[in-house]
């Protein structure tokens, strides 16, 4: 990520961490959000390309987008039940804009 100059776009990234802990993405979520709790949680939303993603921001019961031009697939993504779907970045753009 240094390689694209993203950083200063995002006021924190996370992840699981190499040891094995917080694989599940719901505590990946979690954890990521955690300083942002005082704001309303429909102003939060996961935007993901993986049923994971979308099943994670389900359970904690945040907003999700699941987009197209990634790695799964239109039913893996359907199944999960986002909020929204975003066949390309500009629908992206138009979803939370």
């Amino acid at each position: 990520m240094h390689n694209f100059s993203i950083y200063k776009y995002f006021d924190n990234i996370v992840g699981s961490n190499l040891d094995g802990t917080r694989s599940d993405k719901e505590e990946v979520i979690r954890f990521a959000i955690k300083d942002y709790l005082e704001f309303d949680k429909t102003s939060i939303v996961m935007v993901g390309d993986r049923k994971y993603d979308i099943i994670g921001a389900n359970k904690i019961g945040i907003n999700s987008i699941g987009v197209l031009y990634g790695y799964g697939a239109l039913d893996e993504i359907k199944d999960s039940k986002p909020n929204y779907v975003a066949e390309s970045v500009d629908k992206l753009i138009n979803i939370l804009f």
